[in-house]
């Protein structure tokens, strides 16, 4: 009842009993009915009816360059409102994707601010080459992945042939179409989001302890049999820490990682409006502290929209969108890799190399400088998005509408890193009492680069939009000439050995030797005429067809433009009679089924030309040094875009007023024409290599599926349950491998799928009864040919049983790293009252991470070891995670096998949200309205069978973090 606590639900006959004055006002909402409100009279009875709310089937959604009713799509789209992810903690967008949206793959390989953005995958891979998505911002080939999330209105993802075709040459890998938000009419409202979190790695290494680490090197040198490096009294001052500054017991993590890392996130937002003109603007901030304190990132976004009918048949409107990058990073002793080489050193950050500090503040682990004392690497980028619409109708022809499109895109980048000499002191044990040395590791001068570049794009759109309906026969067309220009252009200095530590590149050495220069420039153009064309009868009958004649400036003049069309067709089953009059619990049931061809740029510019490069000194002439012009490779004039066949079939299912959903999805795509290498072997005096042809052949099949509940039992109480699933797996049909692979069926790439990862397969562990007594293998044991084995060493599989070990032994180990190949998500959503909570589960499959360097052996290269190390072959752990352990890991125990691929599958509480809506009666005595409180977590727990590494993670990569935060949202 309307304004009080008192109200009741029905049984399951729709029956119910209410006490009700006279005038009170009844409020009637069930899912998937319009809200009603009936005013009480005298009676005693009544017969109450809801009308079916349209509004869910009537959405509209966002397509290649305009918008159709969600009942008339024939293409797979799948798409998710910005609000689903403007409060989750994420400083990049493409990080919120995973698991809400089917079709959709993503990949974070590192958590760094400023350099974590997700690898996004269509349905899957199915190129050699390049596998990114286009991106598309408010009709206009940009990035989103910096976007303020509150600015954004909503996402669709376009995975068929049908949905992508009228993007081209660039639409192959799927396109990701963001849209903004936009002026509302009524007075003006200020809206304020913000929240606070704390940032810790999802997963690190745990090393051993001092003691630990002493203990295993006595046990290497004792199976050795060379001298204990550490005696009683060092692994009992390594236990107690009384003498610090040489057996330390410090752990490296406890000094480089910063807990609780700080994230703070807020946005202000106006919009209002009237009928004639509507505004919207938004400022958004973001800061990010790193896992230790030089790295954190701040980010700035500007969002402005107006839009006005300057007349009834005119609109015209204005956007504006840009955004600041801030981030500060250390930079080590190798600049070029720097946090790169921070995972490095922490590895070698080991009691051996001494305490990370010095009693004396020194520092005594290389790590230390590289993270603190190296001087920093500053990145910053600014970003504008403008851009200019105008919409003309014509009151001479109903439903025609000319539109034009002006958007220029100017990003401008600045790089600086100033180079400082790493600090390391030494301690001296010769003299008494011990001395301690301060030195430098690696260069003993500083130095500094600077970039800076400046990129533009300007995108130009005119086209036409007509709809026509006669009786039950509604027709509309698209038309749309696009061209896009790029141009860009950096410049880069750099200067070394600095006398004074003053970080401007003037002050640096006058030698000629210590400066170098560099510069290039590009552009790059591209055209396209776009058409859309779609008929369907009463909406139960849909036809589609849609594609682009597109040209593009990578290739040669006469093989510069290409056609792309697309075909789909459905039938909305549910509209029909025979089903609409007899099952009323069917609301919307629909098949569709789309093919066509769109295409992928392929390999770089230019190809068709011969390219050279500048190389010298070549010859002298008159004692000087003369750069010459070589060729680098012959010219392919043929060389075109890749080529994809998109087949796709659907079903898209509502039951029971909304409360089921489920959208269902098959597809097949065959893309050809990726580039390769030629199947021809050349003379070594033929001086030049060979070009790339277009002759790869590659397929990728799959499903993705999507699936809803919503669920209302009680009249206070909301129930839903949504859920994603896609798999994906393509195969090579065609590549030149060599013939060494090619005949043997189980090293053969031709046929598998692309990235499947081979070597040896691991039988376990050489024991004992292996060996003679001279220790020799037994007989009918395979040999190895990589030195001595000896119990607790890998054994391999003799897979062609000639009785040896080698590459014709090699079989596929592992799935593909590059892209897991399912990918799933479910989300459970309850409100109760003014409580909510949304929670988002998110896993990965058929995925492998194959092991290396230091994350498989103990002490690789001089570096530390893991607690799992501890867990090696003795004869009483016959069992072991590990080999036998050695100083250096050993030939036969480095080989490529299966002993060292792990799964990476897993599950990961992504996010889970528990908010609070404060009554408008509370907060309304203070002009506030919609206030909201909330607490989130992001990447809240992860089930893997890794040990210590992110399953999404690759070799030295900066973890992901998981993020507690507290925030607040409100209207004034």
């Amino acid at each position: 009842m309307k304004g009080t606590q008192q109200g009741t639900i029905t049984d399951e006959n729709g029956n119910f009993q209410l006490d009700a004055s006279e005038g009170a006002i009844l409020v009637l909402s069930f899912v998937g009915y319009e809200t009603r409100e009936v005013r009480i009279g005298a009676e005693t009875f009544l017969s109450l009816s809801m009308k079916v709310d349209q509004k869910s089937l009537e959405e509209v959604v966002v397509v290649g360059y305009g918008t159709q009713k969600k009942t008339s799509v024939t293409a797979a789209v799948s798409s998710m409102k910005g609000e689903e992810i403007a409060n989750v903690p994420v400083a990049n967008m493409s990080n919120s994707l995973g698991g809400r949206l089917s079709g959709v793959i993503v990949k974070q390989g590192s958590g760094e601010p400023g350099k974590d953005g997700s690898s996004i995958f269509i349905r899957g891979i199915s190129t050699t080459g390049s596998t990114s998505p286009l991106l598309i911002v408010d009709g206009i080939p940009r990035s989103f992945q910096q976007l303020d999330p509150n600015s954004i209105e909503s996402f669709t993802v376009l995975k068929d042939a049908a949905a992508v075709a009228p993007y081209g040459v660039a639409g192959a890998n799927g396109v990701v179409l963001v849209t903004t938000k936009k002026g509302q009419s009524g007075k003006p409202t200020i809206t304020y989001n913000g929240y606070v979190g704390f940032q810790n790695p999802t997963a690190l290494p745990k090393y051993v302890n001092s003691v630990q680490f002493a203990t295993l090197k006595n046990e290497i040198a004792r199976s050795e049999g060379l001298p204990l490096p550490y005696d009683d009294e060092a692994l009992r001052k390594f236990a107690d820490g009384s003498d610090p500054d040489v057996y330390s017991p410090d752990q490296v993590l406890d000094f480089v990682i910063t807990k609780n890392s700080p994230m703070t996130y807020h946005n202000l937002e106006m919009t209002g409006g009237t009928d004639k003109v509507k505004y919207y603007a938004g400022f958004g901030y973001l800061y990010q502290q790193g896992m230790w304190t030089p790295t954190y990132s701040n980010r700035y976004n500007l969002n402005f929209n107006i839009e006005g009918k300057i007349s009834d048949h005119t609109t015209v409107s204005l956007n504006f969108n840009s955004r600041i990058n801030s981030a500060s990073y250390p930079n080590s002793d190798q600049p070029a890799n720097a946090t790169g080489r921070i995972l490095e050193l922490i590895g070698y950050a080991h009691p051996g190399y001494g305490p990370m500090i010095f009693s004396n503040g020194m520092y005594g682990r290389h790590v230390m400088p590289a993270i603190y004392g190296s001087g920093y690497l500053k990145d910053r980028s600014t970003g504008i998005f403008t851009q200019l619409n105008i919409e003309q109708e014509l009151p001479f022809l109903k439903g025609f509408k000319l539109r034009g499109t002006i958007a220029y895109d100017p990003t401008f980048t600045s790089i600086k890193g100033w180079a400082t000499p790493n600090h390391l002191a030494t301690i001296d044990l010769s003299k008494t009492p011990y001395v301690i040395n301060d030195g430098i590791f690696g260069e003993t001068k500083p130095s500094i680069r600077q970039e800076s570049g400046q990129s533009q794009q300007f995108t130009y759109q005119a086209g036409f939009d007509y709809f026509k309906a006669v009786g039950h026969h509604n027709f509309s067309v698209l038309g749309l000439f696009e061209a896009r220009a790029n141009d860009s252009w950096s410049l880069g200095a750099t200067r070394r050995n600095y006398n004074l530590y003053i970080d401007e590149i003037n002050m640096g050495s006058s030698s000629s030797s210590d400066m170098t220069t560099s510069g290039t420039s590009d552009k790059a153009r591209q055209v396209g005429l776009v058409y859309r064309v779609t008929y369907d009868y009463a909406g139960k009958y849909l036809l589609e067809a849609s594609g682009r004649y597109d040209g593009h400036y990578f290739f040669a003049p006469d093989r510069r433009f290409g056609f792309f069309p697309a075909f789909s067709a459905g039938w909305r089953l549910s509209e029909e009679n025979f089903l609409k009059n007899q099952l009323t619990w069917l609301d919307n049931l629909k098949i569709r089924a789309s093919y066509g061809e769109v295409g992928a740029l392929a390999g770089s510019p230019f190809q068709y030309l011969s390219t050279y490069s500048v190389t010298g000194p070549g010859y002298v002439i008159g004692g000087n040094a003369v750069q010459i012009v070589s060729e680098r490779a012959e010219p392919n004039p043929f060389i075109t875009w890749e080529r994809a066949r998109k087949t796709d079939i659907g079903l898209e299912l509502s039951l029971f007023r909304n409360l089921l959903n489920l959208e269902a999805d098959y597809f097949y795509e065959k893309r050809s024409n990726m580039l390769v290498a030629p199947d021809v072997v050349t003379p070594l005096e033929y001086g030049i290599g060979l070009s790339q042809v277009n002759a790869g052949i590659m397929e990728n099949r799959g499903i993705d599926l999507s699936a809803g509940v919503n669920y209302r039992p009680a009249k206070d109480l909301l129930v839903q349950l949504n859920g994603t699933f896609t798999f994906a797996k393509n195969k090579l049909l065609q590549t030149f491998e060599n013939t060494v692979t090619y005949n043997n069926p189980n090293r053969r790439r031709t046929g598998r799928p692309l990235g499947t990862q081979f070597g040896y397969e691991s039988m376990g562990f050489f024991q004992p009864e292996d060996f003679e007594s001279n220790g020799t293998l037994r007989p009918g044991i395979a040999t190895q040919p990589w030195g001595t084995v000896k119990p607790g060493d890998i054994r391999y599989q003799d897979m062609n049983g000639d009785g040896k070990i080698d590459v014709n032994d090699e079989v596929a180990i592992g799935d593909p790293n590059q892209s897991p190949r399912i990918i799933y998500g479910f989300s459970p959503r309850v409100q109760y009252k003014n409580w909510s909570l949304d929670v988002l589960f998110q896993g990965a499959a058929r995925t492998s991470l194959y092991h290396v360097n230091e994350m498989a052996w103990a002490f690789f290269n001089g570096m530390n070891a893991y607690e799992e190390n501890l867990d090696y072959w003795r004869p009483d752990n016959r069992d072991a995670k590990h080999p036998r352990l050695t100083g250096a890991p050993t030939a036969n125990n480095s080989q490529v096998s299966s002993f060292w691929m792990r799964n990476a599958a897993y599950l990961r509480l992504k996010n889970a949200t528990l908010s609070y809506r404060i009554p408008d009666s509370i907060a309304g005595k203070i002009g506030i309205h919609n206030a909201r409180v909330y607490a989130s977590g992001q990447n809240i727990a992860t089930w893997s069978k890794l040990v210590y590494w992110d399953p999404e993670s690759t070799f030295r990569s900066y973890p992901q973090q998981k993020v507690l935060s507290f925030g607040i949202s409100l209207s004034l």
